[in-house]
């Protein structure tokens, strides 16, 4: 008889469920077929735009994305909802989310790593300006921004004291 260490079979039950779980990219994915992250652009739903954050890195990097916020900034106060509640929301109002996100590539003996954040603002349900990260191999990101001149004063705000928008460049 094989004698397994106390809890052992819980642990394993718990790491199946989980490389079971589906993420909402997959879902996404499922429930309209043919459909590919071409992000960021604008006129993009919520559900779009999570799905599309949350689309795996072509290059074989790995980013896991470690947090989100996703806010409907003309509820007041702002309301907060979490990614698996995106499917319920009356998507004709105005949204802000922003993602925590890091990327790890390992090549041979080198190890690299890189964190950066976005985020996403959606005027009437549709993705209007953005500050998105195009990761890549190796942790490298290429910047992307649109449209953060037509941020309303309380979203620019905290995007502001959160460190996520720069108001003004410093000079050369």
């Amino acid at each position: 008889m094989i004698r397994l260490p106390r809890g052992f079979l819980s642990i394993l039950l718990a790491l199946a469920f989980v490389g079971c779980a589906t993420s909402y990219y997959d879902t996404y994915r499922e429930q309209h077929s043919g459909w590919h992250p071409d992000f960021p652009r604008e006129d993009v739903g919520l559900p779009e735009t999570i799905a599309s954050v949350l689309a795996p890195v072509p290059s074989g990097g790995r980013t896991p994305t470690r947090r989100f916020e996703i806010f409907q900034t003309n509820a007041s106060p702002w309301r907060e909802f979490r990614d698996a509640q995106v499917d319920e929301v009356d998507q004709t109002e105005d949204y802000l989310v922003v993602v925590y996100s890091g990327c790890s590539y390992q090549d041979g003996t080198y190890y690299y790593s890189n964190s950066f954040n976005a985020w996403y603002y959606l005027l009437g349900g549709k993705l209007t300006s953005y500050s998105h990260f195009h990761p890549s191999g190796r942790c490298r990101i290429t910047p992307e921004a649109a449209g953060d001149d037509l941020l309303p004063l309380p979203v620019r705000h905290y995007l502001e004291r959160k460190g996520l928008l720069i108001s003004e460049l410093p000079p050369e």
